[in-house]
């Protein structure tokens, strides 16, 4: 897929690998497969990054060569500013 025109950058989703592996994030056999995929990344000369995880995980995934992360996503960033926003409501409402 990698080598196909037009492909210019690949997306590693940390959850649906762990579930497709049936390991976890620690597990030797999820950082063989991050190194799979990075090796054939470079071989393309194709842009690797990596999904899930915080903000502190970036530090980790940064010494991988990943191109670019993807820390949240639209549901969570909606989630915490309406929690935000309900907390704020009800200081403002309390007698």
């Amino acid at each position: 897929i990698l080598g196909v025109e037009g492909v210019d950058a690949c997306l590693i989703g940390t959850n649906d690998l762990t579930l497709s592996l049936g390991c976890d994030q620690t597990s030797d056999t999820f950082q063989r497969a991050i190194a799979r995929v990075a090796d054939a990344c470079r071989t393309h000369n194709v842009a690797l990054g990596i999904a899930g995880g915080s903000a502190g995980d970036v530090d980790r995934w940064r010494s991988a060569n990943m191109a670019f992360f993807l820390i949240s996503h639209d549901l969570a960033v909606l989630n915490a500013g309406m929690i935000d926003l309900a907390k704020s409501l009800r200081k403002t409402v309390q007698p």
